[in-house]
């Protein structure tokens, strides 16, 4: 099982989200706004940064689990559906997720498809 987190533009979460409704057999995802800087650099000092952090860039995290067979679609359906061609598009990370417990059964492992 994998699970699969990615930044994106806020603008493009919609796009983003409808794209994966049309994936079969998405189980679901989770999505938070967030803030952060990426490889853009401020002209300030960093006394300025620690002063001011409203500086910090807007995005979208998703968050998803699913099967290992499942991972390289999901991956494929954000980044074409976020893809915008300009800078700070973001970032899509798979990494693996060893154990799962069902909470409402307490089962462990469960498969999540």
């Amino acid at each position: 099982m994998k699970i699969v987190i990615a930044y994106i533009k806020p603008e493009m979460l919609s796009d983003v989200v409808y794209a994966l409704h049309g994936l079969e057999g998405l189980r679901g995802a989770s999505i938070c706004d967030g803030r952060g800087f990426g490889a853009w650099r401020l002209d300030e000092s960093p006394e300025a940064v620690q002063r001011e952090p409203g500086n910090f860039r807007p995005h979208a995290r998703i968050e998803i689990a699913c099967s290992d067979n499942m991972t390289a679609e999901v991956m494929k359906t954000i980044c074409e559906s976020a893809r915008t061609g300009m800078p700070g598009d973001g970032l899509v990370f798979s990494i693996d997720a060893d154990t799962c417990v069902r909470i409402c059964t307490g089962e462990p492992d469960a498969e999540i498809r």
